[in-house]
């Protein structure tokens, strides 16, 4: 689940996808992304038929761990393990109300 959540299109963005290693520190803002690509014959012959995908690199323009967006997940994170840490019953509820609110 964990891995869910750290993830390109279902969390905040820590881990993306790397053709070598499958999986790569990432966290880079939307205009460092470089999209997949599935390549086929179609693609291949004309390359404006090439079906992107929502999983993207960012080793390619740079950027790595500049995004808002993952920054602001892993304070979260911070802030709810050190509120559990003083087992806070409303640490979940705390840490989601101050992403809600700096977002």
């Amino acid at each position: 689940m964990a891995h869910i959540g750290l993830q390109t299109a279902a969390g905040i963005g820590m881990i993306v996808a790397d053709v070598a290693t499958s999986v790569t520190l990432g966290g880079c803002p939307q205009n460092k992304r470089t999209y997949m690509v599935a390549f086929d014959s179609s693609c291949q012959s004309n390359t404006t038929t090439c079906v992107t995908s929502d999983v993207y690199i960012c080793n390619n323009e740079g950027g790595i761990m500049s995004s808002a967006t993952t920054w602001l997940g892993l304070v979260d994170i911070y802030i709810t393990v050190g509120l559990l840490s003083y087992k806070k019953k409303t640490a979940f509820l705390m840490g989601i109300g101050f992403v809600t609110i700096i977002s």
